[in-house]
C-alpha cells in the first residue's frame, strides 16, 4: 500500500475493504437461504445449488472446491504437528536450562 502513495493507497484499501464487506454480506445472506427457511447452507456450493439449482454447478467447480477444502485441512494438520513438535523441543530445552541453573546453584 505504501508504494501507491497518499491518494491511491487509501483508495485501494477502501476498495479491498468494500470487496471484503460485499463478500461477507453475500455469504451471510446465502447461509440461511431461502429466508427464513430451516435449511442452512454450510458451503458456498450448497448455497448456489439451493438458489440456482444444480445446473449452475459443474464438475470443475465441485473438484476445485473439494481440492481447496483438502488443502486447508492438510495445512491445518501439518501446522498442528509442527507446533506440537516445536512445543516439545521448547519444553526439553527449558528442562535442560532449569537443570543447568539448579546445578550451578548447588
Amino acid at each position: 500500500m505504501s508504494q501507491l502513495g497518499w491518494i491511491a493507497g487509501p483508495l485501494a484499501m477502501l476498495l479491498f475493504a468494500s470487496v471484503t464487506f460485499v463478500s461477507a454480506f453475500s455469504l451471510c445472506h446465502c447461509y440461511r437461504s431461502p429466508d427464513p427457511g430451516p435449511k442452512r447452507n454450510p458451503s458456498y456450493l450448497e448455497a448456489v445449488q439451493t438458489i440456482l439449482g444444480w445446473r449452475h454447478i459443474n464438475v470443475k467447480d465441485e473438484i476445485s472446491f473439494n481440492a481447496i477444502r483438502q488443502v486447508i485441512y492438510t495445512k491445518g494438520v501439518a501446522d498442528f504437528v509442527v507446533a506440537n513438535s516445536d512445543l516439545r523441543k521448547a519444553s526439553e530445552s527449558l528442562k535442560r536450562v532449569a537443570a543447568a541453573i539448579l546445578a550451578a546453584h548447588d
